[in-house]
């Protein structure tokens, strides 16, 4: 959805701004010194993660903002702007997600499917979505509960994907997928990738899955070298339940990993239940986002025909 109500006094469309960082990168400062200003001639409250000025002094006495605590930062921001790679955005995406925030991401990583606007286009790019002009996309998310013995012992929010596989040794894992309690597969593997339209072009795009446009309400599943080779990927309804059962034959040495970032050990007999999130996760794009450009852009295919 294009988003063009721009304002023509040049203040901002979002009250409050907050910034959240890669941590521990030193090439991001000049880039967060820019954001800050543009964020200035617009006239709103600025707020910085505080673990991002951590490792910046300059900005920690900077009166141009307030540095409060990322749990904060999200509760009193209109709009989340992160600055890092696709790392950062999906850290920072989970905070937004829990407040009901848009987040918008500046890229200084090395892929940057996510974070759509480049450095050098903040000052123009950055600056109009902060006037008004942007595209709204609400992008499906996953949930994900851990069972033992009948009790959940922990719940999960995922913005790419959840993966369960072994810990330590390369072998293989054997799971039972059932979807709305109606059994799909067993499943003899390396592991098995969960994964929101957003993911389907991070894990489980090298381990062979689909790409799904990022609007759709879907999810996919793909096997991590399947030992039954007819095992392929599939596309499921993000309503659908999946429970995936550990099965006894395995050892203990199992976990599943959260966005590569969050991870719980898992035993023998334990339930994964998986679904869609309650909420949609709200990226506000650059007004000329064209998502099937990035693809090209990103994966290096085929450039589009001249005009002749």
């Amino acid at each position: 959805m294009t988003h063009n109500q721009t304002n023509g006094d040049g203040n901002c469309s979002f009250n409050a701004v907050g910034i959240i960082g890669k941590l521990g990168e030193s090439d991001i400062s000049e880039t967060i010194g820019q954001v800050i200003a543009v964020l200035e001639l617009t006239q709103c409250i600025i707020y910085l993660d505080a673990a991002t000025a951590s490792s910046f002094p300059q900005y920690r006495q900077d009166s141009r903002h307030y540095i409060v605590c990322r749990e904060s930062l999200v509760v009193q921001s209109d709009l989340i702007i992160t600055i890092g790679g696709d790392g950062s955005f999906l850290a920072a995406a989970r905070s937004a997600l829990a407040a009901d925030k848009p987040i918008t991401g500046v890229n200084m990583g090395r892929l940057g499917f996510l974070t759509d606007i480049s450095p050098l286009e903040v000052p123009t790019v950055l600056h109009q979505v902060l006037l008004g002009a942007y595209q709204h996309e609400a992008r499906t998310v996953l949930f994900a509960a851990v069972e033992r013995g009948g009790e959940v012992i922990s719940t999960h929010t995922a913005i790419n994907d959840v993966v369960i596989h072994k810990r330590r040794m390369a072998r293989m894992v054997e799971l039972d997928v059932y979807l709305d309690d109606l059994f799909l597969s067993s499943y003899r593997a390396d592991g098995l990738i969960i994964s929101s339209p957003t993911g389907s072009t991070a894990y489980a795009l090298s381990s062979g899955g689909p790409i799904l446009q990022g609007h759709l309400n879907s999810l996919v599943l793909v096997p991590i070298s399947p030992h039954t080779l007819t095992h392929r990927p599939i596309v499921i309804a993000a309503e659908t339940m999946q429970r995936i059962e550990v099965c006894e034959n395995n050892d203990n040495n199992i976990q599943i990993t959260v966005d590569g970032q969050e991870e719980v050990l898992l035993e023998k007999g334990d339930k994964i239940f998986i679904t869609q999130h309650a909420k949609r996760l709200n990226i506000y794009h650059p007004q000329n986002y064209d998502g099937l450009k990035r693809l090209r852009e990103k994966l290096g295919w085929g450039s589009a025909p001249q005009n002749t």
